[in-house]
Formats: C-alpha cells, structure tokens, sequence
C-alpha cells in the first residue's frame, strides 16, 4: 500500500531539461520532487539516459498528487496562453 510519503510519479518528461523545470516549478511551490536516475553513471542506466529510450520520471509524494498535478496543468495553461499573445516576428 501506498502510503501518503511515498513517492510516486506525477509526469514521464520527454528530456531530462523538462524534467528539471517540472522540479524546480513544484519545489518552488514547496513540493519535494525526486527524479529516479537522473544521476545514473553505470553502464546500463547512463546510456539509456542518454538515448532518452524511456523518458524521466517526476515524482511527488503520493499526499501531494493532486496538488502537483494542478500546478503543472496551471502552468501548461500559461504556457499555451504565452504562446497565443506573443506576436510573430515581422521580420521573415
């Protein structure tokens, strides 16, 4: 059974730099993050790593889930809201 400390995943990123601005954007919002090999040196996990063969994990305590999930779609939502006010460079 999962207890409420325990940590479990909130997101499978796609790059290891996503990863690390899922992390600093929850624990700037005081939710431990942990990322399961991001520190990997032998000789199997390194290379996947590399490769991205499995994407990175982000995890969170299981009590904090949902409180997780909300901050990363909130910052989804701005991000797509940015993206929809910036004005296209005339110069091309």
């Amino acid at each position: 059974m999962i207890g409420p400390n325990d940590f479990v995943p909130v997101l499978r990123a796609r790059t290891q730099g996503e990863a690390l601005l899922v992390k600093d954007l929850l624990e700037h919002e005081g939710i431990r993050v942990v990322i399961p090999g991001l520190m990997l040196t032998d000789d199997i996990g390194a290379p996947r790593q590399l490769l991205n063969l499995e994407g990175v994990e982000v995890q969170v305590p299981a009590a904090k889930l949902e409180e997780a999930q909300a901050i990363i779609a909130e910052a989804r939502e701005a991000g797509r809201a940015l993206a929809e006010d910036t004005v296209p460079d005339a110069k091309a």
